[in-house]
């Protein structure tokens, strides 16, 4: 499961340098949790591993993308972890924290976030259980920011991507809840859109021929949350969000001591 890959990821001394390695005692170390045929856990594992007796012979291998197989597999697959992640009673911030992890090592990490997106809006305009892209993105956040809030009050939000300096750009700014505008004042698309493709030029790919450097920007002022990152899909996660939120929360927290 990707959890048990995780945890042996974190603690194995072999993992990561010339070949990765899992030592016996490392699975012998592995946290184990008993539980009755009955649980819901339990019966959704034992399905998803049945399963695979089901996919044919021939594949070349478990995610080769042009066989049957490769589908009934990844389908399996996903149902052991939905099982894992039960049967160890993660919370949504912790499952997510494995799946960016995972999805952040992939071939598509570095690529640009996919998915049309509107330009503004707030919370009721997301759908916070979306796989991926932006949307769960500004979800997550917002669900951080709003609880600051109570119920007098929400964030709206605004993005701009500018695709030749291969930056997106998001703005949060507080309303009154339910109020019908969302779009953050100020500067028009059009400085935003200068502002970014500015900000892009300095939010380097690569910093040597193998170490990536992580390009970002938070900015708090009295009335907006600036976030400025590059447009790559590891950088807009729930997790991505999450570590935003706390970040920004921590810069406001530094101005009130001021």
């Amino acid at each position: 499961s990707s959890l048990g890959r995780y945890w042996l990821y974190m603690v194995s001394g072999s993992w990561g340098t010339w070949n990765d390695e899992v030592r016996s005692e490392d699975l012998l170390d592995l946290p184990l949790r008993l539980t009755s045929a009955s649980d819901p856990a339990t019966k959704t594992i034992v399905k998803a591993v049945d399963s695979f007796r089901r996919v044919r012979t021939d594949a070349v291998d478990l995610w080769d993308a042009d066989r049957t197989a490769a589908h009934t597999v990844s389908a399996a697959i996903e149902a052991v972890d939905e099982g894992v992640f039960g049967l160890f009673e993660l919370t949504p911030r912790e499952r997510d924290l494995i799946v960016d992890f995972w999805a952040g090592q992939g071939a598509l990490a570095t690529s640009p976030v996919t998915g049309d997106l509107e330009s503004s809006g707030t919370l009721a305009d997301l759908d916070s259980t979306s796989p991926a892209g932006l949307r769960r993105y500004l979800a997550t956040f917002l669900q951080a920011w709003n609880r600051r809030l109570g119920d007098s009050g929400e964030f709206g939000w605004r993005t701009w991507r500018d695709s030749r300096a291969h930056v997106i750009a998001a703005v949060f700014e507080p309303r009154v809840f339910g109020s019908t505008s969302a779009e953050p004042s100020g500067s028009g698309d059009a400085d935003w859109s200068a502002a970014a493709g500015r900000f892009g030029t300095h939010l380097e790919r690569r910093q040597t021929q193998s170490i990536l450097r992580y390009g970002i920007v938070r900015a708090v002022s009295d009335n907006a949350i600036i976030i400025v990152k590059r447009d790559e899909q590891r950088l807009w996660t729930a997790s991505a969000a999450r570590e935003d939120a706390d970040a920004t929360t921590a810069q406001v927290m530094a101005i009130e001591r001021r």
